[in-house]
């Protein structure tokens, strides 16, 4: 009722619900032409859930195409297709400085959507969004420093990022990257038992990738434990046997 009497923050609400299916069924469409009534009154929010779920329902569909089509041309007509997806979340994010605008253009220049690829200004966005606590661009920037994504390769920030991606929001996928660091001795020295904590907390991810690669590394761990245990034994009976004699 808030909605359809144009109150501005009923309207992105409603859309809220709409689309996550919260207490009515799910419905795109509807919420969509919502957050387009928040986004003419200069709603921040609605700003960059409309870019995000435009974006959404763009990467779901395939336009149809006729004839060939150049390389030069697929390009500019997939940028065409995001544009105003992009420029909502470009006033969100520079103008309103809302966290998930800048998350998610981070993940449009780091993977080219809708726009040429570029990690640098991927990097800017993932770092403003970090300022404001914001633990996915932290896991992302994390993830850029580990395998060196348009930068020099830096296991000592990278390991900082997960870190704090896990203090501020308990991030089940960075848990698994300080499982890796802990196990490897990246930026730290190794320490069996503290990547076994982690790994066996990151296995219940929401992510299944990363679900699965963790109860896999947590077999691993364990088997190189009991390697390790079996040989402090052996040490240690050595020592006795000399100690006997």
């Amino acid at each position: 009722k808030a909605a359809d009497l144009g109150h501005v923050e009923g309207q992105t609400a409603y859309a809220v619900m709409l689309l996550s299916g919260n207490g009515i069924p799910s419905d795109y469409s509807l919420a969509v032409k919502y957050l387009r009534q928040s986004v003419s009154q200069n709603d921040p929010e609605a700003h960059w859930l409309l870019g995000v779920t435009l974006m959404e329902i763009l990467s779901q569909k395939k336009n149809p195409i006729s004839g060939p089509e150049s390389p030069s041309d697929a390009v500019a007509r997939h940028n065409k297709k995001y544009g105003e997806s992009l420029l909502l979340l470009k006033k969100a994010a520079d103008e309103f400085h809302i966290a998930q605008a800048e998350y998610f253009l981070g993940m449009a220049y780091e993977y080219a959507i809708g726009v040429e690829q570029n990690f640098y200004v991927s990097q800017e966005y993932y770092r403003r969004a970090t300022e404001k606590g914001h633990a996915d661009s932290m896991y992302n920037l994390g993830l850029m420093y580990t395998y060196g994504r348009g930068c020099v390769q830096d296991y000592r920030r990278a390991f900082a990022m997960f870190d704090n991606a896990i203090r501020s929001s308990a991030h089940k996928s960075a848990a698994y990257y300080l499982g890796l660091f802990h196990m490897y001795g990246y930026a730290i020295e190794p320490n069996y038992d503290r990547a076994l904590n982690w790994f066996e907390f990151a296995s219940v991810s929401e992510d299944p990738g990363i679900s699965e690669k963790a109860l896999n590394a947590v077999v691993e761990i364990r088997e190189l434990i009991d390697v390790a245990n079996e040989e402090t034994a052996k040490q240690l009976d050595t020592f006795r046997s000399k100690g006997d004699t």
